[in-house]
């Protein structure tokens, strides 16, 4: 799928009301503003991969895509207590233990009972990882790939698929 196309699906969703995989209605966050895109990328010290600022800034900020949806950015959707951001600047400053992930990867998608889909914005297309109860794993997929694998009921036979994980770092 294109970007247009993946952003045309998103937004037939949106206007059907399935904007995740949970059921119920569930208001969007409006669209981020440049500056919260501008801040986020700043924060994380890596840019957003252009198909996710695109749907931040067209679609919403946030609360779309598996499970719950992918977390936004300021002001925009939450998942848990902490904001995406506010857990990556946390990280970066708990100078008592290493880092849990390394600077640019980020908590993205929330699917419950300590596992989440991880988005690494180093990797300027967004390599998706997993984190499953403390155990990460680095996946061959891109944030498109992944997005795509949603909008085509195949997400979980994508990012559950054990042969596309990389070696960790």
């Amino acid at each position: 799928m294109t970007d247009d196309e993946i952003l045309a699906a998103l937004r037939e969703r949106v206007a059907q009301g399935r904007p995740t995989d949970l059921t119920g209605d569930f208001p969007l966050d409006e669209p981020a503003s440049p500056a919260a895109i501008s801040e986020a990328e700043q924060i994380i010290g890596y840019p957003l991969p252009p198909l996710l600022k695109r749907i931040y800034r067209e679609i919403a900020n946030g609360g779309i895509g598996p499970d719950g949806g992918f977390e936004g950015l300021r002001d925009g959707y939450v998942s848990d207590e902490d904001s995406m951001l506010d857990v990556c600047t946390s990280i970066r400053e708990d100078t008592d233990e290493p880092p849990i992930l390394p600077p640019g990867v980020l908590f993205f998608c929330n699917s419950g009972c300590a596992m989440w889909d991880l988005l690494d914005c180093r990797d300027p297309e967004g390599r998706m990882w997993s984190w499953d109860s403390g155990e990460r794993h680095r996946l061959d997929i891109t944030f498109t790939e992944w997005i795509s694998a949603w909008l085509e009921d195949r997400y979980k036979e994508v990012v559950g698929d054990p042969a596309r994980r990389l070696p960790d770092e």
